[in-house]
């Protein structure tokens, strides 16, 4: 592997060993046919490094289709990813959502029990739906969601209920997770937590996940207001999460919010 400078295009293999990337501040990925396996593990090793990282816009189209604008460098466009904060993975976003919740939730709580009468009326008990997930640093947590299938029968699959497409189709199947912003255990905004057994192991999506870990779990994310998200993958996903970690901001962040009420709102 050739020296990696600041500065310099690097389209060589990354090494099993650790990279001699200190005292690199930027780091570009000119080749946009590499694997995106290989762009994650540069971008790991620029992490452990504090260097940010450019991206050819043509390797990330789901960034695009997101609605994230690449840059100009040299007469193609690049997504940069910048060096990770120092912040523990605990932003200001983070640390204020358990207010954020506890403001929200007096407001809240009626159209909690509404739409809680709603599900016990048409579909039974339990209302609401726990499972356990996979948080901060690889912690687990459990997350509280409406109940939207219906009981499982006989050689029969569990089904979206009625109740349940109409909750799910604004999100408001979501809300009870307002009591894991209060407990600390979700921010506002992050990557959504996986549940335990869908999570990636051996197939080459280690260090995307990783990335993920490094900051709290989030109600809404740059996935989940991406149009047509359904038709995205894990990897997929991970890009978008990894691209909010790397470039989060107030303004991301805020931008963030407005499209999920818009997308709530429309259904």
């Amino acid at each position: 592997m050739r020296t990696c400078f600041p500065g310099a295009a690097c389209d060589a293999q990354p090494a099993t060993h650790p990279c001699p990337l200190e005292g690199v501040a930027e780091l570009v990925l000119a080749d946009a046919a590499m694997p995106r396996a290989t762009a994650m593990a540069w971008l790991a090793q620029a992490d452990r490094a504090g260097a940010a990282v450019w991206m050819p816009a043509a390797l990330l189209p789901e960034l695009s289709r997101a609605g994230i604008r690449p840059r100009p460098l040299g007469g193609t466009t690049f997504y940069r990813f910048q060096g990770l904060r120092a912040d523990g993975g605990r932003g200001l976003a983070a640390r204020l959502s358990p207010l954020l919740a506890l403001l929200a939730l007096p407001a809240a709580l009626p159209l909690l029990g509404l739409l809680a009468l709603r599900v016990w009326l048409t579909d039974g008990r339990p209302v609401v739906f726990a499972q356990k997930r996979i948080g901060y640093r690889g912690r687990r947590f459990t997350i509280y969601k409406f109940r939207t299938m219906g009981h499982a029968r006989a050689r029969r699959a569990r089904q979206v209920t009625d109740a349940g497409e109409r909750l799910r189709r604004h999100g408001l199947d979501e809300l009870p997770q307002l009591f894991n912003l209060l407990a600390g255990s979700m921010a506002l905004i992050g990557p959504r937590p996986l549940p335990i057994d869908e999570h990636p192991r051996g197939n080459g999506l280690g260090a995307w996940m990783s990335t993920r870990g490094r900051v709290m779990p989030g109600l809404t994310g740059l996935y989940q207001v991406c149009p047509g998200r359904r038709d995205l993958g894990l990897a997929e996903m991970c890009v978008l999460d990894a691209y909010w970690i790397h470039n989060r901001s107030p303004r991301l962040n805020a931008w963030i919010l407005l499209r999920t009420v818009v997308a709530m709102c429309r259904g």
